[in-house]
């Protein structure tokens, strides 16, 4: 923290201080009369504990870290770096052999066999009579990727379309009806329709269990498919791209307004423009980062490791570009995979189909090997009689890693850094152990912090410590998990699982006294994280998140997006839940959760126009005045009724066409001209 205020040291060295003691009592001064409440309860500066979260973040979310993917090198430097920060903070470390380490095996960890045994071709009828048939070699790694949920084998087959591959027989919808996929391979895009739609069918706005690689392949293998390929959605390729932009554009705007304050000083010192210097270098850097992201684009392919369940299917099962598979799929059907996803949409109505005269010939070879994985554990231990009962305290630190896992260094925008998914957890942790081992008072219960492993491979970091807990289970009284909180926006914490105590929403209610969150969420035990496996031990557990966003499980879930001060209250207001939970005179006893016969949700109705939820700066969008939650119900002639609809209307006009545009303000509508433009690139 600075001030600006003059230290000469002509001033103070005339009094006896030394230079360095007198800019410390100014400071110290300065700081108390000035800025009081920039001093956290327990004494310790903000700015001190957002520069370590923020650090904490960097370090675990940098392209040295791989994407902290299981098997790598950088999952663990990232193991290392976590246990060093619990030493550092005074903890007690020596769980396992006197080390932090608890070691279990994973069977599935995997590599690209040899180049030779992985290739993929489609064949296709001729584009003229009497021509040369089709045949488009695939790139490995470039236009497609094995993935690990799937097996070794070579296969030569048909292709057909099935739409999203989900069967929902509650939600009536089924991609597979008659559909004959029998010994044939399907194309299968990610995700589910409507995903926009907050009376959707399946989830609202939130993914539903049909959204799942595991459940799609388990569908297709069900219905006697012999081999899947996954697409890109379009509707999450956009959302990426536009929250890729918006950050870049904010980052473009505070550069701006660096440069306008900076003018305003007429005569700088050295010091003023060494740190303009640096500030304006910093930001540069940080522009083109995410320009090159906004280049690269984002059909991207997953990881190779994406999707790992519990059992592995017995079918090949790959992900490719749609940029690969568009050609194929509009030559067959007439329409492209944007106009299917759009047709898909608007009932929601399957739209899947023959790729007649289409074929699919190919090999996957995927090495698997076994890898020692590594919880991280660390102790505060309580006093008194109370002392051997424990409060756990997670957050899973690996991450996807990187799409290419035959040896080759990964390329920067290529790498799943995660930073909110979940370092932001992991950093969080971290602070809440300082504050708590800063207290003078040792607290009634033991308190054990642990970054789990091997969360994205199926939670299996959690089981494992809940199998073989170093400390005894049976007198664990509760578990707080941290999952994604860096993201906070518009001041909401969703926090699942308060139901599994009756005491939980009173703490947290309490807890957010001083943090002021908007709490929101569920008091079920809904959430596929690391108090899952807690909960079916009858533990009880909460889940705090700041929410799904467009960059999760992509490879823009960056650091220049965190909210650093929204993590320091989260951090906050667990530290307090922790100490209510420890001071408690009886611990939380847990809540078997009630089943309930739940309804049938009724088909979204149509016609109920598409919203915006928020508008970029320079788009066609602001140039036209449409405002964040104006619901756009009809673009030319044509009505709105869903994102599929609008999707569509934006692209049947051309560059320069003027168009009406009707939207829903409120009570109101409001007509509003777009004019198309040509973009560049």
């Amino acid at each position: 923290m600075t001030f600006p205020v003059p230290l000469n040291t002509r001033l103070y060295s005339k009094h006896g201080y030394p230079l360095a003691v007198a800019r410390w009592i100014i400071f110290c001064v300065l700081a108390i009369v000035l800025v009081p409440t920039a001093f956290a309860a327990d004494g310790d500066s903000t700015l001190a504990a957002e520069t370590r979260l923020a650090k904490t973040v960097k370090i675990l979310a940098s392209d040295k870290m791989q994407g902290r993917g299981e098997g790598t090198v950088g999952v663990k430097r990232a193991a290392d770096y976590i246990a060093a920060e619990f030493v550092q903070i005074g903890l007690k470390t020596d769980i396992d052999s006197g080390n932090p380490f608890q070691k279990f095996q994973l069977n599935e960890i995997a590599k690209l066999g040899p180049a030779k045994k992985n290739r993929l071709t489609l064949f296709g009828p001729s584009k003229e009579k009497g021509g040369t048939p089709q045949r488009i070699d695939l790139t490995l790694s470039e236009d497609y990727t094995p993935m690990i949920i799937g097996n070794s084998r070579a296969f030569d087959l048909p292709l057909v379309f099935a739409g999203y591959g989900i069967t929902a027989e509650k939600e009536k919808y089924d991609d597979y009806q008659d559909l004959e996929v029998e010994g044939k391979a399907v194309l299968i895009l990610r995700m589910e329709p409507r995903q926009d739609d907050p009376k959707s069918v399946f989830n609202g706005r939130r993914t539903s269990k049909y959204a799942t690689f595991v459940n799609k392949v388990a569908n297709a293998q069900k219905h006697g498919a012999a081999a899947v390929i996954f697409v890109n959605d379009q509707f999450n390729i956009n959302r990426r791209q536009t929250g890729q932009q918006r950050a870049w554009q904010k980052t473009l705007d505070k550069l701006a307004d660096l440069n306008k304050t900076f003018k305003q000083i007429d005569d700088p010192t050295p010091e003023q423009l060494s740190d303009h210097v640096a500030a304006v270098d910093g930001l540069a850097e940080k522009i083109k980062r995410q320009g090159d992201k906004l280049l690269q684009g984002f059909d991207t392919l997953v990881p190779l490791s994406t999707g790992v369940g519990d059992k592995q299917s017995k079918l090949p099962v790959l992900f490719a570009t749609r940029a690969a598979i568009n050609p194929v799929v509009e030559s067959a059907m007439g329409s492209s995979l944007v106009e299917l996803e759009t047709a898909i949409d608007e009932g929601p109505t399957p739209k899947s189909g023959e790729l007649p005269s289409w074929r699919v010939k190919g090999e996957t070879r995927i090495a698997r090997k076994k890898v020692i994985s590594r919880n991280v554990i660390a102790i505060l231990e309580g006093e008194g009689p109370k002392a051997e009962e424990t409060i756990v305290i997670g957050a899973h630190y690996d991450h996807l890693g990187f799409p290419a896992s035959d040896g080759r260094r990964p390329r920067p925008e290529n790498i799943y850094n995660g930073a909110d998914d979940n370092a932001s957890g992991v950093a969080v942790v971290l602070e809440v152990a300082r504050r708590l081992a800063a207290r003078e008072k040792k607290l009634p219960r033991r308190v054990l912090f642990i970054a789990f492993a091997a969360e994205e491979r199926g939670l299996r970091g959690s089981q494992h410590y809940v199998s073989h807990s170093p400390v005894p289970l049976e007198k664990t009284v509760a578990m707080l998990n941290l999952d994604m909180v860096g993201r906070l926006r518009e001041n909401t914490l969703y926090v699942t699982g308060t139901g599994t105590a009756n005491e939980f929403t009173a703490w947290l209610e309490r807890a957010n006294e001083s943090q002021d969150f908007d709490l929101a969420g569920s008091p079920s035990r809904y959430g596929m994280s690391d108090h899952s496996p807690f909960h079916n031990k009858e533990i009880p557990a909460v889940h705090f998140i700041t929410g799904i966003h467009s960059d999760f499980h992509s490879t823009t879930d960056d650091f220049e997006k965190i909210n650093v001060p929204g993590m320091r209250r989260v951090a906050g207001l667990v530290a307090d839940m922790t100490v209510q939970i420890a001071e408690a005179e009886q611990p939380p006893c847990f809540v078997r959760e009630q089943k309930k016969k739940v309804a049938t949700p009724k088909p979204a109705p149509k016609g109920d126009g598409f919203r915006i939820r928020s508008v970029i700066k320079g788009s066609l969008a602001e140039k036209a005045g449409v405002l964040k939650d104006d619901v756009v119900i009809r673009i030319g002639d044509d009505k709105i009724g869903g994102l599929g609809d609008f999707i569509a209307a934006l692209r049947k006009h051309k560059p320069g066409e003027k168009v009406e545009c009707v939207v829903r303000r409120g009570d109101k509508e409001v007509t509003l001209t777009m004019t198309f433009e040509k973009t560049e690139g």
